[in-house]
């Protein structure tokens, strides 16, 4: 759990996509840490109970929704079960997200497709979803999307990474604007390079040593390291906040 944290979400139902591993993982363990009841979503059915059992073993609350985020047409039936469950979502965290490594001109169609409607296209119809909810009950919320510094700092061989990163974060601003009046902050989080199982090939590589060494800091962040700007952009008393990119990379960008 997070100590040290005073952010009260006591009352608040989080949903947190891809929340099976890695910054998914950590953000429901986060969320759940400061008080509130996490819907745990994404495809790994074992990875979600894994991290109900480990909230829940730390005092906190926790469901899993087991969801191909890709099959947009249940969008509307998960929400439903959640609001059965556990009463509607108003934080979302927009996690979820995949690559592919490669040269531009060697990506397919079917990579084009794979990564902007998993980091594109199902993070907006989330969004909307949580937010058509949220003003139908008069009710105020977040929606937290996880973009990354690539988003407005290109990488060589992560281009359609990088292309849906920056459309998130085009997403975020907005979203923002149009949903203000209604109480519903949109903000958006610009992690630095962080070890996980997306990228853990191409920082065990020689190339990746040498860009660790290179860095100001010659380490790469840990998942904890954003567990004050998720917490923040959650909290009630952030109100003010929205139509933000939040960068967090350990002083990485040059």
């Amino acid at each position: 759990m997070t100590p040290g944290i005073r952010v009260d979400l006591a009352g608040c139902t989080a949903l947190v996509t891809g929340a099976s591993r890695g910054l998914g993982a950590r953000f429901a363990v986060t969320l759940a840490s400061a008080g509130a009841l996490v819907a745990l979503c994404g495809r790994d059915e074992r990875g979600l109970r894994a991290v109900e059992q480990e909230i829940e073993a730390h005092g906190g609350r926790a469901h899993t929704f087991a969801h191909d985020l890709l099959d947009f047409h249940r969008i509307g039936a998960l929400f439903d079960r959640i609001e059965a469950e556990l009463g509607p979502p108003n934080v979302l965290v927009n996690n979820a997200a995949t690559s592919v490594t490669g040269r531009a001109v060697e990506a397919s169609g079917v990579d084009f497709d794979r990564v902007f409607d998993t980091n594109v296209k199902a993070a907006f119809f989330f969004a909307c979803e949580t937010a058509r909810r949220l003003i139908a009950r008069r009710a105020s919320g977040r929606v937290i999307n996880i973009a990354s510094i690539n988003g407005e700092q290109p990488r060589v061989g992560l281009a359609l990474y990088c292309m849906s990163k920056a459309s998130l974060i085009m997403m975020t601003k907005a979203l923002a604007r149009e949903w203000a009046r209604h109480g519903i902050n949109v903000n958006a989080i610009l992690p630095g390079a962080i070890l996980t199982d997306m990228n853990r090939t191409i920082f065990e590589s020689e190339d990746g040593r040498r860009e660790v060494a290179a860095m100001r800091r010659r380490r790469l962040m840990e998942a904890r390291d954003l567990d004050g700007a998720l917490l923040l952009l959650a909290a009630r008393e952030s109100s003010a906040i929205t139509g933000a990119t939040l960068v967090v990379d350990d002083a990485q960008l040059p």
